[in-house]
């Protein structure tokens, strides 16, 4: 009867963690800033990989654990955010350095490869002789680019209205790479900028997927389905680095 009892009180007392673990520390909140189609995108994978792991999914601000996709949502979480209560994890922030987040459990995941990452990985492919890229980059953006355009790699060149003033220069290069620069981005700088490329056996790289529907040549993208994977990671393990590499996908 004493043995009984015993096994009686252990099953009970395990069935009380894996309860209190089911019930607390696996309710996770995902937050999208934008609703636009890529974050909606990649919520809907986030939440059915979460559900699918046994985790809790809701939708309100005071979760154990908080996934958040943009900038808004995210400011707005570190405010009421206690590290002793769970993690944050972000990404879909295009410059994650400019936050200057230095808090225990918050953890970021880059939504593009690093300029370097994707021109290595464009000679790697095309097993070409790396040369120096061109990157045309507004005034305004200058100081932003900097961080993440190396000397080596990339020749940064500054323009004040449009890409265009620098098009005499740019045609000494075989290489641009397109950054997120908002006013390289603007449709007509663009297009003329794949144009002008195009007429100078210019080749583009960029590793933003939005512009897949012009004809750039070369793109390194995010790939979701990996970046919903890493997310998982980081509820259950604590990496060494604050902000971690965009998962790519394997052919770009």
């Amino acid at each position: 009867m004493g043995r009984n009892k015993s096994i009686l009180l252990i099953a009970i007392f395990i069935t009380l963690i894996l309860g209190r673990s089911a019930l607390g520390s696996e309710a996770v909140c995902v937050l999208d800033s934008y609703n636009i189609p890529p974050t909606l995108e990649l919520k809907s994978k986030i939440v059915k990989l979460l559900e699918k792991r046994g985790y809790r999914v809701e939708e309100g601000k005071k979760c154990h654990n908080k996934v958040i996709l943009g900038t808004p949502k995210l400011i707005e979480a570190l405010k009421e955010f206690n590290p002793e209560d769970g993690k944050i994890i972000y990404t879909f922030i295009l410059f994650p350095e400019l936050l200057k987040i230095d808090k225990p459990n918050v953890y970021g995941i880059r939504i593009f490869p690093l300029p370097k990452r994707t021109v290595k990985a464009y000679f790697k492919k095309t097993h070409r002789k790396p040369q120096k890229v061109a990157v045309p980059i507004s005034k305004r953006h200058s100081k932003v680019a900097k961080i993440y355009l190396d000397k080596k790699t990339f020749s940064v060149l500054i323009f004040k209205k449009t890409p265009e003033e620098l098009f005499n220069k740019l045609k000494k290069f075989k290489y641009i790479y397109i950054f997120p620069d908002p006013n390289v981005l603007k449709v007509i700088n663009l297009i003329n900028l794949i144009k002008f490329s195009k007429k100078n056996d210019i080749i583009l790289i960029t590793g933003l997927p939005d512009l897949k529907q012009y004809d750039v040549d070369f793109i390194q993208s995010v790939d979701y389905d990996k970046l919903s994977e890493l997310i998982l990671r980081l509820l259950r393990k604590d990496p060494k680095e604050k902000i971690l590499p965009c998962p790519v996908r394997d052919n770009p």
